[in-house]
């Protein structure tokens, strides 16, 4: 046969006195002298130890409303062990429980309004649990469901063991009465103060008396009233009204339901069905689980869903972390300064740069740039910056001009025309010679031939034509060299000039007959008067090249600027056989460049041999360095009032039509503490190139006036 201890089962459980964690026990209607439970304390998470000196009750609660308060034992390790007795087991349900744990067993007092207090000690219980009894298939009919107080019978044990010796004593004390009165006096009160603590007869006999612990037993007993009483399963909607429930009372709700103004922690929570709320002796309903989340959404779905969630881009409406962003849309503000663009920026950044260049060009002038538009009598200059200003054409400069009919050059031409045919009398010519014709003269060896002036004179020689490639660097002899056109010209090396071709002349340039004193004179092919110069240093090379005076300028009026102009090192204006452009270069050889490039508008940026720009196309497409063709973007918002538990369905129509049907994203907008907003969705349908339709969806129980945010892109 099994020895009885090999029978008994233990549970180990930990309960904090802090955190209500919802704690479920499983027993078995009947079991006796098997069932143990080994309660571990913590204090938030801390393992909080009893010691020697402490005790501890549990205080239970049975189905059919009646109670248990035993008394557990604290073991070595300052745990508790609860010992699940018949009485606790004999009827099957749902059973509510906690542990109260007191400093000293003798400093227990109850007031006379049931509530539990210790005398120069403290008191402290455990977060509810439950224990549910399973039912067993056969009843004990010998066993019935009643009280069971132990530790309310030992302390009634102590009572009557106190009274019956107050007994004995009071008889003693009518005994004796017949051989003293005075002995009998005193005896009287001696009864007297075991029995009620009315004398003044022994040492704390107000707490050491027959009626107090009459007394202290009866409110335990009452004390109990105040556990959990499970009533029962019902929906949220039949939950009776909070003043109609009794404290303690405690309902299984059986649906899904959100939290109201009744309750504990306010309103606005969700809670799964079957949570038990239960009234709180302050007035509220409270919940035995902490708040719960019932589902889980992306910003861009419409449904919520249940277990184990993975959340996507698209489920959120955001671009993937490897995704293509082409048709993402952008809202963006015109930056307040002109500032290159920078590595590692946003895309909202660099837009927002762009945009203020765009803007300041478009509203400036080919003499500004990036000013105000030019007013009359107006010319291009460079200031003393390096920068293209604007200088007014004085009243001066115009009277060179008085007369002027047509092109100058043509009526230079007619004017040496009339010269040749104008005739005067021999008497109005004045300083002419003595005689007519002069005096004899010879030509000899003081004139220069044709062929000695050719061959003597090398700036009036042919030309020897510069090969694709060459460096003008290498040209130190010297003659007449010629680059034939601007193709060629863009070839070479160390060459100032590339917008045409050009005549290179190396001459000496010091009135010494030998040595390297010589420089190199370039005049371009091209209707301004340019030449650009630089000399040849013995040991050092060629110098820079400079431009001469007047070619750093442009024609006061009428002109045409064909090549290029530079201003400073950083900033050059010029053309080439696709339009013109201007290109603005940093120390470090990066350059921007406007180009107008055949029928189309580029601005692009290039470095190291990568470009990265963007081109405003014929037909009014903005197309990015890669190609791709940059979307149109709308964006507004309107205000839709929705009933409760309703849809609103709102159309609008796009400021301006889209070149097809566009994607349409719509989103609230509010600011609101209302809980009730978080249960609205908003929706778009029926979308065209011109309008869609806005749609609110209300769950809530109230009417509703979201501000709903649209943008569109195409």
């Amino acid at each position: 046969m099994k020895n009885m201890n090999e029978l008994r089962i233990m549970k180990n459980i930990d309960i904090d006195l802090y955190h209500k964690k919802y704690i479920a026990i499983t027993a078995k209607q009947y079991d006796i002298n098997s069932r143990y439970l080994l309660f571990t304390c913590y204090n938030q998470g801390n393992v909080f130890f009893l010691n020697s000196s402490n005790c501890a009750f549990i205080r239970y609660r049975k189905p059919d409303d009646l109670g248990v308060f035993n008394q557990c034992t604290i073991t070595s390790d300052g745990k508790i062990l609860v010992e699940l007795t018949e009485q606790m087991l004999s009827c099957p349900g749902h059973c509510d429980a906690d542990i109260l744990i007191v400093d000293n067993e003798e400093n227990i007092i109850v007031n006379d309004g049931g509530n539990i207090q210790v005398k120069d000690g403290c008191i402290i219980s455990t977060m509810n649990f439950c224990i549910n009894v399973i039912e067993a298939p056969l009843e004990h009919s010998e066993i019935e469901s009643s009280y069971e107080f132990n530790a309310l019978n030992d302390l009634i044990v102590k009572t009557t063991k106190d009274y019956t010796y107050v007994i004995d004593q009071a008889k003693a004390s009518e005994n004796a009465a017949s051989d003293s009165a005075d002995r009998s006096y005193n005896y009287a009160l001696q009864s007297q103060s075991y029995a009620m603590g009315t004398g003044d007869v022994r040492q704390d006999e107000a707490v050491n008396n027959a009626k107090y612990f009459y007394e202290q037993s009866k409110i335990i007993s009452e004390s109990l009233s105040g556990a959990l009483r499970p009533m029962g399963t019902k929906k949220f909607e039949d939950l009776v009204l909070i003043t109609d429930a009794a404290e303690g009372d405690m309902y299984n709700v059986s649906d899904e339901f959100m939290t109201t103004s009744d309750f504990k922690e306010g309103p606005g929570y969700r809670y799964p069905a079957g949570t038990n709320v239960y009234k709180t002796a302050d007035g509220y309903w409270d919940c035995l689980a902490g708040t719960l989340v019932t589902g889980v959404k992306g910003d861009a779905e419409a449904t919520y869903h249940k277990g184990n969630i993975n959340l996507t881009s698209d489920d959120i409406g955001a671009v993937a972390k490897a995704g293509d962003s082409s048709n993402t849309t952008v809202t963006f503000s015109q930056a307040l300064s002109r500032a290159n663009v920078a590595n590692g920026e946003s895309l909202k950044i660099i837009l927002g740069k762009i945009m203020k260049w765009f803007s300041d060009i478009a509203n400036g002038a080919a003499g500004t740039l990036l000013g105000s538009n030019l007013t009359s009598s107006k010319v291009l200059v460079s200031d003393a910056n390096g920068k293209v200003a604007a200088s007014p054409v004085t009243s001066a400069e115009l009277e060179y001009l008085v007369g002027t009919t047509g092109s100058i050059q043509n009526q230079f031409g007619q004017l040496s025309d009339n010269l040749k045919s104008h005739t005067h009398s021999w008497s109005a010519i004045q300083s002419k010679p003595g005689t007519f014709p002069p005096s004899g003269h010879t030509h000899d060896d003081r004139y220069y031939t044709k062929s000695e002036t050719n061959n003597g004179y090398y700036s009036l020689k042919d030309a020897a034509e510069i090969p694709a490639g060459a460096d003008l660097n290498s040209y130190t002899g010297f003659g007449n060299y010629v680059s034939t056109n601007e193709a060629r010209s863009r070839t070479l090396k160390n060459c100032p000039w590339t917008g045409s071709g050009f005549k290179l002349i190396v001459e000496r340039i010091t009135g010494d007959t030998t040595g390297d004193y010589f420089g190199q004179r370039l005049i371009p092919n091209a209707e301004e008067c340019i030449e650009i110069i630089r000399h040849y240093v013995t040991g050092k090379g060629y110098t820079a090249w400079k431009r001469l005076t007047p070619g750093e300028y442009l024609p006061l009026s009428g002109g045409k600027l064909t090549g290029a102009l530079n201003v400073g090192d950083k900033v050059n204006i010029r053309t080439d056989g696709e339009g013109g452009n201007l290109r603005l270069t940093s120390p470090q050889g990066a350059y921007w460049e406007m180009d107008a490039h055949n029928e189309d508008f580029r601005l692009y940026r290039q470095y190291n041999n990568s470009i990265f720009g963007f081109a405003f196309t014929k037909g009014g497409k903005f197309i990015d360095g890669r190609g791709f063709e940059l979307p149109q973007i709308q964006r507004g918002s309107y205000t839709l009032n929705v009933g409760a538990n309703s849809i609103a369905e709102q159309k609008i129509t796009f400021p301006k039509s889209f070149s097809g049907t566009p994607t349409v994203v719509a989103g609230i907008y509010s600011t609101t503490t209302n809980t009730n907003y978080g249960q609205i969705i908003a929706a778009v349908k029926d979308i065209t190139s011109t309008t869609c339709v806005l749609r609110v969806i209300n769950r809530s129980s109230d009417a509703l006036s979201p501000n709903i945010q649209w943008i569109a892109t195409f």
